[in-house]
Formats: C-alpha cells, structure tokens, sequence
C-alpha cells in the first residue's frame, strides 16, 4: 500500500491540475426603444486540455423580471483577432432585434421569435 501513495498523489496532482479556465472575454447590453426590453450578449472563452471551445450567446430580458432568455447561441473559430466574436445588436422596433454576427462565427441556436420579439440575424455585406 505504501507503494501507491506516490502514484495516487501524482494522479490527483494531475487531475486537480488539469482542470479549465473560462471567462467571458466581451460582452455588450442595448436597451429597446421602448425600454422595456434589454437585449445582451457575450462571449465566453474557456481554455483547457483538450477543451479549448469559445462561444458567443444572446439573451432577451424584459426589464421587470429577471429571468433572461436565451435567444441565439454562437461557436467561434478563434476568439483572435480582439472582436472578432463581437456581434452588433439593433433593435429595428420594440418588436424586433436584428443581430449582426461575423465570419467565422456558426449558429448553433436561434429562436425566431421569444417575449413578442422577432430575432432576425445576417452576416454584414462584403465590402
């Protein structure tokens, strides 16, 4: 049993070593015309062997209540250049949010519409 006790700590020390980092690298909020709705988004990066992974995600929230929505989600090539995760949020009436997103980014989930609100999303025009 003696013989084990290094091989269970160096395990331990590995396992205990090995764990990921993740921390919300951007993030950006736009109220509604009406104020009545709260529109935000962020992006996550999180680092780790084997589980390198960086995600963008967009939630809806009316302003009296706090239990946002998830609306849109988006996985990222690189989290590199700074901003290339961004996405541009516009709300085109109190009734509508168009959300801009860039090259490299893949939606992974899109609702169409949540809280009366119809989600649109589009890649800007090449220049």
């Amino acid at each position: 049993m003696q013989a084990m006790r290094p091989a269970v700590l160096l395990i331990c020390a590995l396992l205990v070593g090995c764990g990921s980092d993740q921390a919300t690298i951007w993030s950006t909020k736009l109220a509604s015309p009406n104020g009545q709705l709260t529109a935000s988004a962020s992006t996550t990066q999180i680092a780790g062997p084997g589980n390198n992974w960086v995600g963008t995600t967009v939630y809806l929230e009316q302003t009296k209540v706090a239990r946002p929505v998830l609306v849109l989600s988006f996985s990222n090539e690189s989290a590199y250049p700074a901003g290339a995760t961004a996405v541009a949020l516009h709300w085109l009436s109190n009734s509508q949010l168009d959300v801009t997103y860039k090259e490299g980014a893949t939606i992974e989930f899109q609702a169409i519409k949540a809280i009366g609100v119809a989600i649109s999303t589009h890649k800007p025009a090449a220049p």
